[in-house]
């Protein structure tokens, strides 16, 4: 009886894996996150000015014969609106922050280990700031945010204005103490 030849499979690498770690994509998706970054700052900081006349244009969105006041149109008029107004306020320039910061990490390949941790903080820092704006100017949901104006009511009706304003305080403590290493 004859013997069996042996058939190896050549394993073809995974080519979405590859394309990942090509050092190309990596600078051009560093690249895309660094103007994205600058897009977002551009608008937040053109929604401050604007909002007020650009807010009920947005509900007619695909309507071209509107024209909104937002530096960067619409598109900016939009994600502004959705992530200052019903997002997190003041807070929300954090987002910038974390999109240019990732998208240096991938162009200087640094790991973005590194970039996980400053983005866990960041969003806390972004949730903590919203809460704050809130409990200090409790009237006027655009430098807080919806969400931050909702947690900050919630958080009142269950542990009062104080224990707002003392679990707000243990949390920067904390902040403090473990992140900053404060003694």
């Amino acid at each position: 009886m004859a013997k069996k030849k042996k058939t190896v499979k050549v394993k073809k690498p995974n080519q979405v894996k590859a394309f990942f770690k090509n050092q190309q994509t990596h600078l051009a998706f560093g690249v895309f996150l660094v103007l994205f970054s600058i897009f977002l700052f551009t608008s937040f900081a053109s929604f401050f000015s604007h909002w007020y006349q650009d807010q009920s244009q947005l509900v007619d969105f695909a309507n071209r014969n509107l024209q909104v006041k937002n530096i960067l149109g619409k598109i900016g008029a939009y994600i502004s609106h959705f992530f200052i107004y019903n997002g997190y306020g003041i807070a929300a320039f954090i987002i910038p922050l974390l999109t240019l910061i990732t998208g240096l990490f991938l162009i200087l390949d640094i790991p973005l280990k590194k970039a996980r941790k400053i983005a866990f903080w960041s969003i806390l820092a972004m949730i903590w700031m919203s809460v704050s704006t809130a409990l200090i100017f409790n009237k006027n949901a655009l430098v807080s945010g919806i969400n931050g104006y909702e947690l900050n009511d919630f958080l009142q009706v269950y542990i009062g204005k104080i224990g707002v304003i003392l679990l707000l305080s243990l949390l920067l403590l904390l902040f403090l103490i473990f992140k900053l290493k404060w003694q």
